[in-house]
């Protein structure tokens, strides 16, 4: 009885340490499949955990569908909110991609002590006084450029997320251009807080008789208006720090 009960005990142990092998072996497949799945989006499931990428897209199809976007907004009673602007022919809401108007508004990077190997990083921006010339336009545009995307992205494919124009420096040639409310160029003070009250008052210049009007939204979409007591709106920023559209 007694060497019955002791296989019993030693059985019963072997078992124990067969399962606690086979546990041991559970973890560690459990482990080895985790750490597999970093690299190609599985857990330790085994199921397909997505994490989406973004990358560059300047497809054809892509800037259509932005384009009939930033149309579709700001002739449905945009608000300063909005950050949008109508420059010539083209509807803008910032950020916009900036491959929409390369072709014709254009600068070089080695005026700005770089070359065409240039890429910004992810989440970087250059400061907002690039000068954009178009041929026989007689006006720049003045932008900032940023990337969007979880790549690096060459200039072509970046974001605009800044864009002023001032007729002080264009002279006589300067675009159309339509902001929220149907604000243009030589719309008057008045005008302009009919439309939407500065969230952050004005400043007055008497030496130069303008005044500078600001719009801040959520500290991410901001309007900035030069007034002239006399000639109306004569430059207009519009910027936005949204990480995407």
């Amino acid at each position: 009885m007694k060497r019955f009960k002791a296989v019993i005990v030693l059985l019963l142990c072997v078992s124990l340490l067969l399962a606690a092998c086979n546990r041991h072996e559970d973890i560690r497949d459990i482990i080895t499949d985790a750490s597999a799945g970093e690299s190609d989006n599985k857990g330790a499931s085994g199921n397909a955990d997505e994490i989406e990428i973004r990358v560059p897209d300047i497809t054809e199809e892509e800037l259509k569908e932005e384009a009939d976007e930033d149309r579709h907004i700001m002739s449905d009673n945009p608000t300063f909110r909005d950050c949008g602007i109508l420059v010539g022919a083209y509807n803008f809401t910032l950020p916009f991609s900036y491959k929409r108007i390369s072709d014709e508004w254009t600068f070089n990077l080695s005026d700005y002590g770089f070359d065409e190997d240039f890429r910004l990083g992810p989440g970087e921006r250059t400061t907002d006084t690039i000068h954009l010339t178009k041929e026989d336009a007689g006006y720049d545009i003045v932008v900032g450029l940023y990337n969007p995307y979880d790549v690096k992205c060459t200039i072509e494919e970046a974001y605009v997320y800044s864009l002023t124009i001032d007729r002080r420096e264009t002279g006589e040639f300067y675009p159309i251009i339509k902001l929220p409310g149907g604000l243009t160029w030589c719309s008057t003070f008045k005008e302009i807080i009919e439309v939407e009250h500065p969230t952050e008052g004005f400043t007055v210049d008497h030496e130069k008789q303008e005044m500078y009007l600001n719009f801040i939204y959520d500290y991410e979409n901001y309007y900035m208006l030069t007034v002239s007591e006399t000639k109306g709106i004569m430059a207009v920023t519009v910027k936005s720090y949204a990480k995407t559209r």
